[in-house]
């Protein structure tokens, strides 16, 4: 199971989809399959045309409602909605959704 939260989300102008990730569970006796990404705290994956719009790349430093990220990856170019995908832990989501408790992992 992957619990996820996602909303639109304002970036300094730049209208992206902030998507917070929990890590995956599985039923106890089953081997826990790869389903998504797992995404470290105070760390972003971005989709392709948010990381084109700021000029980004992996390794670079960003700051989002004044907390500090690191660039951990960005996706390929899809074409769909992950395109605009801000994505981080869902703990870090929640505070900057200002949804704490909302979803836990």
């Amino acid at each position: 199971m992957l619990a996820t939260l996602q909303q639109y989300y304002d970036w300094n102008g730049t209208r992206c989809v902030l998507v917070g990730i929990a890590p995956e569970v599985c039923q106890p006796g089953r081997k826990k399959p790869t389903m998504s990404y797992e995404i470290e705290k105070d760390t972003l994956y971005l989709g392709w045309a948010i990381a084109q719009e700021k000029g980004l790349e992996k390794g670079d430093t960003v700051t989002l409602a004044g907390r500090s990220f690191q660039i951990a990856h960005y996706l390929t170019e899809k074409g769909t909605i992950e395109d605009l995908y801000v994505m981080c832990h869902i703990d870090q989501a929640q505070e900057l959704l200002h949804l704490p408790g909302r979803i836990r992992p």
